[in-house]
């Protein structure tokens, strides 16, 4: 369903439907949607509750230059996160109940 649907809009090469759900390429970055399954391995094991069948905005990723940027200004203003070399996550429960990723840019850190 949704396949067809970002087919239409976008390239029908750029769409790519797996297990855990849907690859869309754009331009400028990728669009994600995904199983709440596999949306919790994404974001580090952070639970998916759907209340309802529809798909749900669960959350996003931003490409930053570099993450110790984003820590300190996280760190300073009282929100927790998790951090690997590759990125840093909020949980929802300190985003208004969405999940934000801070990805490194290539060669950023």
């Amino acid at each position: 369903m949704f396949a067809e649907f970002f087919s239409r809009i976008q390239e029908p090469e750029s769409v790519v439907a797996d297990s855990d759900g849907l690859t869309v390429s754009t331009p400028r970055g990728r669009l994600l949607v995904l199983t709440p399954e596999a949306a919790s391995r994404c974001f580090g094991g952070v639970e998916v509750s759907c209340s309802t069948e529809s798909p749900s905005f669960f959350g996003f990723s931003v490409r930053v230059p570099v993450l110790d940027g984003v820590a300190g200004i996280l760190d300073a203003n009282g929100v927790r996160f998790t951090s690997t070399d590759e990125a840093i996550r909020v949980h929802p429960e300190e985003a208004f109940g969405v999940a934000i990723e801070f990805a490194a840019r290539p060669g950023g850190k």
